[in-house]
């Protein structure tokens, strides 16, 4: 997949600000829109998938509650500077996935010699509802690498998972995810690069 975006200072980084990157067929000819940034409909579907306490998966294996029920999303997105990418099913205009990068260290815990001092994202992906479990994140998580590896470079990528998350933790080693090491809260999975 080539990208065609002459200056990545262009990439929306703002509130609200968004930008298609490209699209995606899934497995069943079902059509997608990934999109760069969340605008105000992606951001409060994102905000009601996260405060859905039905959703066991993802009230167990993430955060998000907190984050994006309990929090002020607009604070948190300018404070956390995240960059988002989203999934939006082209038909009813839902949001069928998303992911983040945000700059933070590798956690001590998993440090090697190597990685002191170097500048590292770490990555979150959720998927939501009908889309879970069908084979769509992959090919989502893929493009949305493809697109930060060839624009914005992103060298040491990480992120934490639980232990007992074996589908997110074969997802992460299909998408060249290996253990780095354990902390109190999870697994820490290194992009190899």
């Amino acid at each position: 997949m080539i990208f065609t975006i002459d200056d990545p200072r262009c990439v929306p980084c703002g509130l609200y600000e968004t930008l298609k990157i490209c699209d995606l067929v899934d497995q069943h000819g079902n059509e997608y829109d990934v999109i760069i940034g969340l605008d105000r409909d992606l951001a409060s579907q994102l905000q009601s998938y996260a405060c859905d306490l039905s959703d066991g998966a993802l009230q167990s294996n993430t955060s998000d509650h907190k984050r994006f029920c309990e929090a002020d999303y607009e604070v948190d997105f300018a404070y956390k500077k995240r960059l988002y990418f989203a999934l939006r099913d082209r038909v009813s205009g839902d949001l069928a996935a998303v992911t983040w990068f945000a700059p933070r260290s590798l956690p001590l815990e998993a440090y090697d010699a190597a990685a002191v001092g170097q500048l590292w994202q770490t990555v979150s992906f959720r998927s939501y509802g009908s889309y879970r479990g069908v084979g769509v994140m992959s090919r989502f998580a893929q493009s949305v690498f493809a697109f930060t590896d060839q624009i914005l470079r992103y060298d040491k990528i990480w992120l934490r998972v639980k232990s007992d998350n074996q589908p997110a933790i074969a997802l992460y080693k299909k998408l060249g995810f290996e253990k780095s090491g354990d902390d109190k809260r999870g697994v820490v999975m290194v992009r190899a690069e």
